[in-house]
């Protein structure tokens, strides 16, 4: 019984240990492809929804994973140009010394 604990607990030992290779290589391979997102015209981020701030934020985020942060990050531009959008559309009513002013 006790060699099969101990067999079990190396198996999980090693499970962390390539887990955590394996999120270090994943990692490493989203920072590339970051530092390469870097290399694009401001043109073609701009189509893709980000800035190169957006880039240089998601790959100082601690928090999950860049690729991730950087989608949370165009999806809030995203929000953000539209919301500035409907506001240019609507037209606000005249104040009451606004319309004194137009009537003179």
């Amino acid at each position: 019984m006790t060699a099969v604990a101990n067999d079990n607990a190396c198996r999980n030992q090693e499970n962390a240990i390539s887990r955590f290779f394996r999120k270090f290589i994943e990692n490493r391979r989203a920072r590339r492809g970051m530092r390469d997102m870097l290399a694009l015209g401001d043109h073609l981020l701009r189509d893709i929804g980000v800035s190169r701030f957006d880039i240089h934020t998601a790959m100082r985020s601690s928090v999950g994973s860049c690729g991730g942060r950087l989608a949370q990050l165009a999806e809030e531009n995203r929000r953000s140009q539209v919301r500035i959008e409907t506001q240019a559309r609507t037209v606000r009513p005249y104040t009451v010394n606004e319309q004194v002013k137009l009537a003179a």
